[in-house]
């Protein structure tokens, strides 16, 4: 009997810059999936409910072509192939969401070796609570960045225990650990992250990200806490840097 070929809700694949983390301001194709484990105060990607994959062509065009239904790895690395061109320079593929790794780990690697000829890494932007799915497909991947969530951004109880036990798969690739605070947050939630990090290896990239304001987020964290959050951060971790999303100041996708 045949294997199933997996299928996942794709919302958009389109071209833009890289806004958040390590990462920031490098070209990359992105493959945004649907769903998410989580449900953070402060998610800009509501993409619960797709039912066709939004793809834009040419990339910064804003004209938008339709596939309907659920993709296949193959689909979906055809239609980002779709946007690469020897005219345009690329640092990676990047896989975000939602969660990308509840589309499960035979789609993913499907995808990976589908996109293989391109020679471009694939990058996984994720919430970093699924190790045993992050397990089954490192080796497809070339990049990470990975969220800790604190509950005054989120919403929802902690994880870091899960956090910790997934950032030491994820420190066998190139990295980063992102955490994005609001004016609530508390110093003891930065500590917890910290922790998570400094537990595995001070020196993977630390990202403090302030929430853009939005929705429940109302302002900016202030400068001083923002330096506070800072100091903290440095004062156990070798690489620490704050980067709000600054694609939404160039109002990119």
């Amino acid at each position: 009997m045949a294997e199933i070929e997996p299928k996942a809700k794709v919302a958009e694949i389109f071209s833009s810059i890289q806004g958040e983390g390590r990462w920031v301001g490098r070209r990359q194709v992105f493959v945004r999936f649907a769903g998410c484990n989580l449900h953070c105060v402060y998610c800009d990607t509501r993409t619960n409910i797709v039912t066709r994959a939004a793809i834009e062509r040419p990339p910064g065009s804003s004209i938008i072509d339709y596939i309907d239904g659920e993709l296949s790895p193959n689909q979906t690395a055809e239609a980002v192939k779709s946007l690469l061109s020897p005219e345009r320079s690329y640092h990676s593929i990047s896989l975000t969401g939602g969660e990308p790794l509840l589309v499960g780990a035979k789609f993913i690697n499907a995808f990976a070796e589908a996109v293989a000829d391109t020679g471009l890494p694939v990058h996984l932007e994720t919430n970093g609570t699924l190790p045993k799915v992050l397990e089954e497909v490192i080796n497809s991947l070339g990049l990470i960045s990975m969220d800790v969530k604190i509950p005054s951004a989120t919403g929802e109880p902690p994880q870091y225990e899960v956090n910790r036990e997934f950032l030491e798969i994820t420190a066998r690739k190139e990295c980063c650990v992102k955490v994005v605070f609001v004016p609530e947050t508390q110093r003891k939630e930065i500590e917890a992250a910290v922790d998570v990090v400094a537990q595995v290896d001070p020196s993977i990239p630390f990202i403090l990200q302030p929430a853009t304001p939005g929705g429940p987020v109302k302002r900016y964290p202030m400068p001083v806490l923002m330096f506070s959050f800072y100091d903290l951060a440095s004062s156990r971790l070798k690489d620490v840097k704050i980067i709000p999303q600054t694609h939404r100041f160039l109002r990119l996708r």
